[in-house]
C-alpha cells in the first residue's frame, strides 16, 4: 500500500532536526509538528526512538498490524534545501512515519550534502535513492555507506564531484550489484558484464601492489 509521499521540498531547511518542526507542503507524517522552544527536541526523540525500537522488534504475534505494517509504502522528498548533513535523519523519522521499514523511497537532491552518514545505511527498504546536485566527493564513503541497502535498485549521484572520477560508474555497479539504474541510465547486462570483468582485474591489481 502506497501512502501519499512525505514532501518538504523547497522550503530552506538547513538540519534535519527542522523536520521535527515544519509541516510538509504536502503528505501526513505520523506526528504534529513540535513547537519550537515548547519541549526539548532531543529527549523528546530519544524518547520516541526507544518506544519505536521496542515495538518494530516485537514478535509478530504481539504487534497485531504487523502484516499490514509491512506492506506499506513511503516516500519522503527532502530535495532542493540546504541540508549540509543527513546525520541523525534515521532518528528523526520515526517521528515522521511509524517504522523506517516503510520507507521506499528517499530524495536528497539538490542540497549542500558533501558526505554521507552512515545513518543512511538503516533505511534498509530504500528502493530509490536521489543524490543527484549535492557536493559528494567519495566513491569509498558512498558504497560503504549504502552497501547494506540490499533492495536498492535506482540510485541517482550526478551532479556531484564524485562522477568526474574515471571508475565512477564501474565502481558504483560493482559495490552496489542490486542497483539496476544509476542517474536516470538502466544498467545492461553488457554493462554487468564489463563491470565485472574490471573489478576481477581491479582486485587481482591491488593484490599486486600489497
Amino acid at each position: 500500500q502506497a501512502m501519499p509521499p512525505l514532501d518538504f521540498s523547497f522550503l530552506d531547511l538547513k538540519d534535519v532536526l527542522d523536520l521535527l518542526h515544519t509541516e510538509p507542503v504536502s503528505g501526513t507524517p505520523a506526528r504534529s509538528p513540535l513547537v519550537r522552544g515548547a519541549q526539548n527536541s532531543t529527549e523528546f526523540l530519544d524518547s520516541l526512538v526507544s518506544a519505536a525500537e521496542l515495538l518494530e522488534h516485537e514478535p509478530a504475534s504481539k504487534n497485531c498490524g504487523s502484516s499490514r505494517m509491512a506492506q506499506t509504502s513511503i516516500s519522503i522528498r527532502l530535495c532542493n534545501n540546504l541540508f549540509s548533513s543527513l546525520k541523525g535523519l534515521d532518528r528523526i523519522c520515526y517521528f515522521l512515519v511509524p517504522s523506517l521499514s516503510f520507507i521506499t523511497w528517499l530524495d536528497c537532491s539538490t542540497n549542500q550534502l558533501t558526505t554521507l552518514e552512515t545513518d543512511l545505511g538503516k533505511f534498509t527498504s530504500l528502493q530509490v535513492l536521489y543524490l543527484h546536485g549535492n557536493k559528494l566527493s567519495s566513491l569509498h564513503e558512498i558504497t560503504s555507506t549504502l552497501a547494506p541497502l540490499k533492495k536498492l535498485q535506482r540510485l541517482t549521484l550526478h551532479g556531484n564531484p564524485v562522477t568526474e572520477k574515471a571508475i565512477y560508474k564501474l565502481w558504483i555497479c560493482a559495490h552496489l550489484p542490486a542497483v539496476k539504474c544509476l542517474d536516470f541510465s538502466s544498467i545492461t547486462r553488457l554493462e554487468r558484464d564489463k563491470v565485472d570483468t574490471w573489478y576481477k582485474a581491479y582486485l587481482l591489481q591491488q593484490a599486486r601492489d600489497a
